[in-house]
């Protein structure tokens, strides 16, 4: 236990109070039980002690510093953040590169349309093995030279990383001093901690089989951290599903959002956008050169004879070739 938290024998009321109010200081942002305190100082069996901590979380809720709904606590936040809009400007928007073919110049239309501005997060979800990785580190070639950059793996090993890197030779990804860039990290939670705020911030992937809905709080709390930076996550999605982990809650804070299928990719949601609106666009396309690259990127469609479902008259559709879209404006 560490001796911040814990209650001398013989407590007084004053005592303890310094003690939770401490404890309370370090999960401000945390919803809690009284048990998550009595584990924390180890007094589960001192009715004493625990009776003390009672009085002062029953005292926080009455002054209206915490609120309990079920025997679970929040802190109440006052704190107004007010938004300076008339300072700012209209265009707000960052040059963002996205991937593209490298060798054919073949290229994801969006990329000309959306707008990313300070603060927003994207969300790429695909199925396993659908080019998440191949994108975000597309994305990172194409703007470590212009934004300093943080990538977070969960399966990020040296040698995957730099055998990949190797492929990509259309940039440089050392600079002058002779360091990397950008920097490579290994993390699988708790992403919020170590984002940097004015970065690109990438996170490959984010990992919730057992609790998928926390997504939403997680998203919320990694857009918390940023100020002019923006936030890149990959999130694994279900081919039944047309979005990732954790269902609508992984869309709501997002500002661009691509769904990946094999060999797919959809504009699930485009929040903004200048010449025309990328909502509901799929494109087609390879991933080329050990899965480095993308190649032979194509807006299609779903196929008009078989509605995207592959078969026509339980045989396969000789339109699209059973992969349900065709070229758009074919």
């Amino acid at each position: 236990m560490p001796e911040e938290f814990k209650i001398p024998d013989n407590p007084t009321y004053r005592i303890a109070s310094q003690k939770v109010d401490e404890w309370l200081g370090k999960h401000n942002d945390e919803k809690f039980r009284r048990d998550d305190i009595y584990a924390d100082f180890q007094i589960q069996k001192d009715p004493v002690k625990r009776d003390l901590v009672t009085q002062k979380l029953f005292h926080e809720v009455k002054a209206g510093r915490l609120e309990k709904i079920n025997n679970i606590y929040r802190y109440i936040n006052n704190t107004i953040l007010y938004i300076n809009w008339i300072d700012v400007g209209t265009n707000d928007a960052l040059k963002i590169g996205f991937p593209y073919g490298v060798e054919d110049n073949s290229v994801f239309s969006f990329a000309n349309t959306v707008e990313i501005s300070p603060g927003d997060i994207i969300v790429v979800a695909g199925r396993s093995n659908s080019g998440k990785t191949a994108f975000l580190m597309n994305m990172l070639w194409e703007n470590m030279d212009g934004f300093s950059s943080l990538y977070m793996g969960n399966e990020v090993t040296p040698q995957r990383f730099a055998r990949r890197a190797a492929k990509m030779v259309w940039h440089n990804p050392i600079g002058e001093n002779g360091k990397p860039k950008f920097e490579v990290v290994e993390r699988y939670e708790n992403w919020k901690d170590i984002i940097q705020p004015d970065s690109i911030n990438y996170i490959d992937w984010i990992n919730l089989d057992q609790d998928p809905f926390k997504i939403g709080g997680i998203l919320e709390g990694i857009k918390s951290k940023l100020k002019k930076g923006i936030c890149v996550v990959a999130l694994q999605k279900n081919p039944e599903k047309q979005v990732g982990t954790g269902g609508q809650y992984s869309v709501h804070l997002s500002s661009l959002y691509l769904a990946m299928d094999y060999n797919l990719l959809t504009v699930y949601k485009c929040k903004g956008f200048s010449t025309f609106d990328p909502n509901g666009l799929t494109y087609s396309f390879k991933i080329v050169n050990y899965g480095s690259q993308f190649h032979d990127i194509r807006q299609v469609e779903k196929c008009p004879k078989c509605h995207g479902y592959c078969l026509t008259s339980g045989k396969t559709c000789d339109t699209c070739n059973s992969t349900g879209f065709v070229e758009k404006g074919r």
